[in-house]
This record gives C-alpha cells, structure tokens and sequence, in this order.
C-alpha cells in the first residue's frame, strides 16, 4: 500500500499560474513508514499548526513489485510503477564507493561516485551533486514494463525549466545504504546537481533503531546553505525509515516507541525550519510513500 501524507503551505491555485517562477519554492520532506495512528499518539504541536492551515490527502497506487523503491519512483514517474532492487544505491558525486552489490566488492574505497559513473554510463557525472550508479539497470527495466515508462520525470522537467533541484539525506542505518530520496529528484539521467545523501549528515546513536540517527543541527545547516539557490528541495528525514528497517530484531513495542520519538524529533525539526521559509511563495509538502 502506498500512504501519501501530503502538508500544503500556500494554495496551489497560485502555483499553476506562475510555474516558471524563480521566486517560487516547493520543500518536500519525507518521512516514510508512519500512519495516521503514529501521528495522532505522537506530540507534534509544530505538525498540528500547519494540520490545521493546511491539507492532508491519502492515495493507494500499490507499486508494481514491493521494492519500497518502486514507491518513491512511482511519485517520480507520476504513474504506478516497478524498480529494481538496489534502486536506492546513489551517491554524492566524490563520494567513495567501497562496494556495490553485484557488481565488485573491494577491501578498499578505491573509486569514487563519480568515476564509476562515467564508467557506467558513459556519460559525464557533475563534478559535485549526486549520481545513480544504478541508473542503466533502472533504465532497461523500466523499458520492459508495459507500458514502458521514462526514469527521473521530476528532474528533468526542472531540468527543462531551469528550475534547481536540491536533495538532502538519507535513511542508512550503521551498515546499510538506503538513498531511496533521489529518485525523486534525479533527472533521466540519474543525476542531481546539488545536495548531500552522504553518511556525512548521521551521527552514532546505540540507542536508536539503526544505529544512527540524522544530525538535525547539520541538516538545518545544509537546507540553509542551498535555499537560496534552490526552486524544489526534497529532504529525507530518514530515522522513520530506519525504525522499520530495524523492525526484524526489534520487539513490537519497541518498534512503536522508537517511530514516536523519530516523529517527534522530526517534528522539532520542521519547527526550526519553518522560520526560514517565505511561506507566502513556499508549498511545503511532508509525504509518507
């Protein structure tokens, strides 16, 4: 099932007549694996006040395999659709890349994102942002679909309006990579030029479901510095998504409690970010896929 969870700041009315407009932004936070029930038992006075200006909307479009990837790419598309495993696999441009599933292990980092990429696509990676080194996989399975369906709408449409995209986050856990949130920003290239997924963003927490946890005072930071330059900022919040990535070794009420604290941590960030935000030429949108 796909839950979307979706909190407006600014009618879309206005949105639709000015598409083109540099002075427009859109921030899209994810913060993935929760429901209604984990948002009604958690305090969140932040969340509550933009409820209560706002819209909040549910879809069902059931992705095509039970990748979580396929959800995320299904929104990129804007059709209901599949993806490989390993979809999530991106990294920061010269971020060094140790090991790839099905593809080479290595005691040592001895590439980078960016040359691999190249060597992939043969293509040019920028040489900061982020890539997909999956990309050609994720390429030649959506060309199999019936009917076939092209990568990376979102990105390449801002592409086309000279709008930038901006992804910041991860949802990794201590030995886990999971970049799900770049497929919604990557063009049909698998490419974002600017951002940050990088482990960089984390800090160990034993205490926390994944054994880490997003560093909030260094994300705020990162939304600040590219703001300024940014039409569409997409943010995963990740430590839902760890939460359930932990479930496996995780007594239920565990689970329950560890996904309030998440919520209500993440709650308090939104509360930081909003006053730096122009919400009268901003659409804020917190989505669950």
């Amino acid at each position: 099932l796909f839950l979307l969870t979706c909190i407006l700041v600014n009618p879309i009315s206005s949105w639709a007549a000015s598409t083109n407009s540099t002075d427009k932004k859109v921030v899209l936070l994810v913060m993935d694996y929760v429901d209604t029930k984990d948002l009604e038992s958690a305090t969140t006075p932040n969340l509550d006040k933009l409820i209560d200006h706002s819209g909040t909307g549910l879809m069902n479009i059931r992705a095509k395999n039970r990748y979580p990837s396929s959800s995320y790419m299904s929104i990129a598309v804007g059709n209901r659709v599949g993806t490989i495993n390993r979809a999530e696999l991106s990294f920061n441009s010269q971020e060094e890349v140790s090991s790839l599933p099905n593809v080479f292990e290595a005691r040592e980092p001895y590439w980078t994102a960016h040359d691999l990429y190249n060597m992939f696509t043969g293509l040019e990676a920028p040489k900061e942002g982020i890539v997909n080194l999956y990309v050609e996989n994720i390429k030649k399975s959506a060309v199999r679909y019936n009917p076939s369906f092209e990568i990376g709408q979102i990105g390449k449409i801002a592409k086309a309006n000279n709008l930038n995209v901006t992804v910041l986050g991860n949802a990794d856990t201590i030995d886990t990579l999971n970049r799900d949130i770049v497929l919604l920003g990557m063009d049909e290239n698998g490419i974002v030029l600017q951002g940050d997924v990088s482990s960089n963003l984390l800090e160990n927490d034993p205490f926390i479901a994944g054994g880490v946890k997003t560093n909030h005072e260094l994300l705020l930071q990162k939304i600040k510095d590219y703001l300024p330059s940014t039409n569409l900022l997409i943010v995963d919040l990740g430590d839902t998504t760890r939460v359930e990535v932990s479930r496996f070794a995780t007594a239920d009420q565990i689970v329950l409690n560890q996904r309030k604290m998440a919520i209500e941590r993440n709650a308090e960030l939104v509360g930081k970010l909003l006053p730096l935000l122009d919400l009268k030429s901003t659409m804020v949108m917190i989505i669950t896929p």
